[in-house]
């Protein structure tokens, strides 16, 4: 087994709790108050080691909120390395209802980056990427970093021959995927972007996600269908993989959850095919935790029995 390098460019301390009931223009008292070290790449790494995988998690951080994360990755045995911001590292809440079925996320943008600190970001990749064969590139660009990052990661990757799973969106997913990259895990909405137009039904997806991958833009396309499951594209062929009914507590860390099975499957030699089914359990156990809590493995192995799959008829797809 490789172990798996992940980089998380606008990390966050996560904090979660409950209130009975969130309304405007009152305080809003909570409980059961949780704290966690989230981001993209972060989660993806916490949720790898409690598969049994290995990961470095790699991170710019800065202030006091910054310097807390790497006593929570430790204690969660997930090795890390970081690199200092003249800024704070953000704070993230989130606040579930338990007297309803409503959460609340309040997402902040995180500090302003200088040239020279997202420059060590790359700079911190590329001296980690020796270790492994795979680099996972997860989360939002926070301000000061440009919207070409991933691209300028994804060439940096290519030339040392390590492979890049990427999930982004907006300009910093279209960016990256036209230097090419592995693997890609976009929704409906994100895939719509890259195409520059509204996904009109199923058919234009597809034909979409095909044309994607024939374009070497991606070598397998990973269509997040969110309680739907997935859909995995690669050179040709489409499978649809249905997700199990679960009862959903929180879909906060789902699609990182996904993403770390994802990454992980196929680096203990397992198919690809494998490796989406894994990670649509991935993603359905994580729902059935609390706040920000990920997935837990034997829950994964659990629902992984029950994700069934079918394959799609090719389609031919055109000019984008």
């Amino acid at each position: 087994m490789s172990k798996i390098v992940t980089l998380t460019m606008n990390p966050a301390v996560e904090i979660s709790a409950e209130a009975p009931h969130v309304s405007p223009n009152r305080k809003i008292r909570c409980s059961q108050q949780h704290e966690e070290a989230g981001g993209g790449g972060i989660n993806v790494a916490r949720t790898l080691v409690r598969l049994g995988g290995e990961a470095l998690a790699l991170f710019p951080a800065g202030g006091s909120s910054g310097n807390r994360l790497p006593g929570i990755l430790e204690n969660q045995g997930v090795a890390h390395r970081m690199t200092p911001l003249g800024g704070w590292t953000r704070h993230n809440l989130h606040v579930r209802e338990t007297q309803g079925q409503d959460e609340y996320f309040f997402v902040l943008p995180g500090p302003e980056f200088e040239e020279n600190e997202w420059q060590a970001c790359l700079d911190m990749v590329s001296r980690a990427q020796k270790e492994a064969d795979l680099v996972v590139a997860s989360g939002s660009l926070p301000p000061g970093v440009p919207t070409d990052f991933y691209a300028r990661l994804a060439r940096q990757l290519s030339k040392a021959g390590v492979k890049m799973l990427l999930d982004a969106s907006g300009e910093a997913l279209r960016k990256g995927v036209e230097e090419g990259v592995y693997l890609i895990k976009p929704n409906r909405r994100e895939l719509g972007h890259l195409a520059g137009e509204e996904i009109s039904d199923e058919s234009h997806e597809e034909e979409i996600a095909h044309g994607l991958v024939e374009q070497g833009k991606c070598q397998a396309l990973v269509l997040s269908l969110s309680a739907g499951g997935a859909k995995l594209f690669t050179n040709g062929d489409c499978r649809y993989f249905r997700a199990p009914t679960v009862k959903i507590k929180s879909t906060t860390g789902a699609g990182d959850s996904m993403l770390a099975a994802l990454a992980l499957r196929p680096s203990e030699g397992n198919s690809l095919e494998n490796a989406v089914r894994y990670g649509v359990a991935a993603g359905a156990a994580a729902v059935t935790m609390p706040g920000s809590e990920l997935c837990k493995a034997e829950m994964v192995d659990r629902l992984y029995e029950k994700v069934s799959s079918q394959v799609i008829s090719p389609v031919s797809s055109g000019p984008l």
